[in-house]
Parts: structure tokens; sequence; C-alpha cells
């Protein structure tokens, strides 16, 4: 699957670039993403007894609906050709290629905080500040409540691990003994 959405993930992208606009294209293609995991809707883009202007007419009014339907050229160019080319169907693959890419650029790291309790705004920021210190990059923070580790947290990135939670103190302590 990768294979097949990289080169229009690459492609979308260097339109984007080139028009200043990652930001729209990131939206739409989260977007359109999203709705073709809706599995009704999927069905319809898969199947070869509707017409192209059909699946396009469709992607619009839902984008229309959800108050993204004014698409650019490229955009419109961009969906018709997934469509002629039967690839919509990797429309989340190439959304998720497509964020990759744009956190490349922008020099942005995700980050997977698992935490004992929900954090507020001003610990979130707090956290987030002191993340893109150690790191040396802009921290785009993924938080999870996991109860269990009863306090603290659980940082990942990168494929780093950084395990500040009680429960992983006393695992490591009952692992020493």
């Amino acid at each position: 699957m990768e294979t097949i959405a990289r080169p229009y993930a690459r492609a979308a992208f260097s339109i984007a670039k080139d028009q200043d606009g990652i930001v729209s294209w990131s939206d739409l293609l989260e977007r359109l993403g999203s709705m073709m995991q809706v599995k009704e809707l999927s069905a319809v883009i898969k199947n070869p007894v509707f017409q192209d202007t059909q699946k396009m007419g469709l992607f619009e009014s839902v984008l229309g609906d959800i108050g993204n339907g004014d698409l650019n050229q490229e955009q419109q160019n961009f969906l018709q050709l997934l469509l002629k080319s039967r690839r919509a169907e990797y429309l989340p693959a190439i959304s998720k290629m497509f964020a990759v890419m744009r956190q490349k650029q922008e020099n942005i790291v995700e980050v997977n905080i698992t935490s004992a309790y929900e954090l507020d705004d001003n610990e979130r920021a707090k956290l987030t500040d002191k993340i893109t210190k150690v790191i040396g990059k802009k921290a785009s923070i993924n938080l999870q409540v996991e109860p269990s580790l009863v306090g603290g947290l659980i940082i990942e990135w990168n494929g780093k691990v950084m395990d500040a939670s009680i429960f992983g103190k006393l695992e490591k302590l009952t692992a020493a003994l």
C-alpha cells in the first residue's frame, strides 16, 4: 500500500510547497483520508459502476458539508487523477505520508505521551516546551491517559522511550530484587 501511495503523497507535497499551501493540502488530505475510512463512502468510491464525475461530486458534496468544499484547481486535478487511476482508496495512506513529510519540513517530531492522569493546558504547554528543548525540535504531542501508571509519564519519540512513571519504577525495582 505504501509503495502505491508514496508517489502520490510526494506529488501532493511538491504541489503544496510550490503553492505555499502545505496547511490547506494537509487539511484536505486528512479529511479525504478520513472520508475513505467510512465504509459506505469507500464502497461507492471503489465501485466501478459509478462514473468518476459522480464520485468527484460525492467528495465535493461531503467536503462542502464539513466546511471545506472549495478545492483549488490543483486539488481538483489531484483528486480526479486518484479517481481516474483507481487510487482513491489509498487516500488514508497518502494523508499519513503527507503528514510525515510536513513534519519533516517543519522540523516537528511526533511525541507520544502516556500519563497517569489528564494534563491541563498549562501542564501540557510546559511539557511541550521541555520536550522541545530536550529533543531540539518542535514537539507535536499526542497524549493518552493510562491510570494504571499510578503517576508520572511515559514519553516516546523516534523509537526512544523515557519511562518516568511510578509503575515503571516499581517494575525496575522488582526486577532488581
